[in-house]
């Protein structure tokens, strides 16, 4: 571990424990503690548990930690979208999460309909059924209600979003790690969108899963606590955090259903009258 991670550790662990980290530290040490997660997973395979390393970690911090660890996984990848995690009430107390968080989506990994995924190339993958949409126009104000969205995104579209768990094992695994790593943000598969779906009815639609015509998991898309209410929490969320919100941006509003173990195999999802089709070789 380098000497900045380990005086930025020393610095945290004398900080009082109702502090934030942040409170007693500067933003240089969010780059060394990315720096050390990098070479971890370079060196191990796996990424480590930041939790550990910086016991008292909140939230606002594991997003600077965010935004240091994703400039250097990606290398200056054009951001194509945002996800949005833990929408539903389910799996926070787990986790240790008061409210929603997120993830950011680069280009180079979205696929399309019919694509042939190899394990190989993508160790710790996992499926989720999800809604996405993409934004029509810049943003720059919070949304007050729902039906702010009107006119300023597309149709709902089906995505699977493959998201790779790059820990040795989930145990002992918080919501601060998960976002520190980025939510485990990497890949997806996109679907035409749902031009019979209208906004009311988004949470009433029901998501199968088919691996080799075997139901592995359904789930109603209202499950994130309401799409269109999912959708508004990512936006307010992505600019509180003055993140830039452009044209064109893919926004994931959390899964429908489980987190998947990827096997190989013919995958088939159904979204109403649209489905996703994929394989999964070894």
């Amino acid at each position: 571990m380098g000497l900045g991670v380990i005086f930025f550790l020393t610095l945290i662990m004398a900080a009082p424990i109702e502090l934030s980290a942040s409170d007693a530290v500067s933003v240089d040490p969010w780059n060394e503690t990315a720096r050390y997660l990098q070479e971890t997973e370079a060196k191990q395979g796996f990424l480590p548990k930041v939790k550990d390393l910086v016991p008292n970690l909140t939230v606002a911090d594991a997003y600077k930690i965010q935004n240091s660890f994703i400039q250097l996984m990606n290398k200056g990848a054009v951001i194509a979208g945002y996800k949005a995690g833990f929408t539903g009430v389910e799996g926070r107390e787990e986790f240790e999460l008061q409210h929603p968080v997120s993830g950011v989506l680069f280009e180079g990994c979205g696929y399309e309909d019919g694509v042939v995924i190899s394990l190989s190339e993508h160790p710790g993958l996992m499926l989720e059924m999800e809604l996405g949409f993409r934004l029509k126009k810049r943003l720059k104000n919070r949304l007050k209600e729902p039906k702010d969205l009107d006119g300023l995104i597309s149709d709902a579209l089906p995505v699977i979003e493959l998201p790779h768990l790059k820990f040795k094992n989930l145990e002992g695994i918080t919501g601060v790690d998960l976002v520190s790593t980025n939510m485990a943000a990497a890949c997806w598969i996109e679907g035409d969108p749902m031009k019979d779906l209208t906004p009311k009815s988004y949470d009433d639609l029901e998501v199968l899963l088919y691996q080799d015509s075997k139901l592995i998991d359904s789930g109603l898309a209202g499950a994130v606590n309401g799409q269109r209410q999912a959708l508004m929490w990512l936006i307010n969320h992505l600019l509180d955090r003055n993140v830039e919100l452009h044209e064109g941006l893919l926004l994931l509003t959390g899964k429908i259903g489980k987190i998947n173990l990827a096997r190989v195999g013919k995958y088939r999802a159904i979204y109403g009258n649209n489905e996703v089709l994929f394989e999964i070789n070894p």
